[in-house]
């Protein structure tokens, strides 16, 4: 297996290879952005990215500490869920029984790809295609109704 400073090392040039990736691509108003750290601007809600030895995942993670929050954001969201899933490639998972790392409720949004590696260098291609179908289409689903979501936590 790899030594610790090995991990890192992999770890850090993948995430450049991926932000340099994603960065060529545009979002739905045809801007080029921080895919990385995408700009969700709703409190405790995050679009995150995550890879390790066996899958790849993008999440959008609910985690307000607040449960009546949580609910109410993904109430509005399952009413969303058709168009959402209609025009995705690849269909999430939707789960309201996750912990985050400080072992907190949370609810979750997760698309994955499974039996890829961080640590295969012939899975990179895979993943950059995964992520970038994923936030793509996600985009498109959040550029047209975000404002809903936005304005409800107003």
């Amino acid at each position: 297996m790899f030594s610790k400073e090995e991990r890192k090392k992999i770890n850090t040039a993948f995430w450049g290879i991926v932000k340099k990736e994603l960065n060529k691509t545009p979002d739905a108003e045809g801007r080029f952005i921080q895919w990385l750290n995408y700009p969700i601007k709703i409190k405790d809600v995050f679009l995150r990215l995550k890879v390790d030895n066996t899958r790849a995942i993008v999440s959008l993670d609910i985690q307000s500490s607040d449960e009546g929050i949580r609910e109410l954001i993904w109430e509005q969201l399952e009413e969303l869920k058709k168009v959402m899933e209609h025009n995705m490639e690849i269909l999430p998972t939707w789960d309201k029984t996750v912990t985050n790392d400080a072992g907190l409720p949370i609810y979750q949004i997760r698309w994955e790809l499974k039996n890829v590696s961080l640590y295969s260098k012939q899975d990179e291609k895979a993943i950059i295609h995964f992520f970038r179908t994923v936030l793509v289409d996600f985009d498109a689903f959040y550029f047209e109704f975000g404002e809903i979501l936005k304005n409800l936590m107003r």
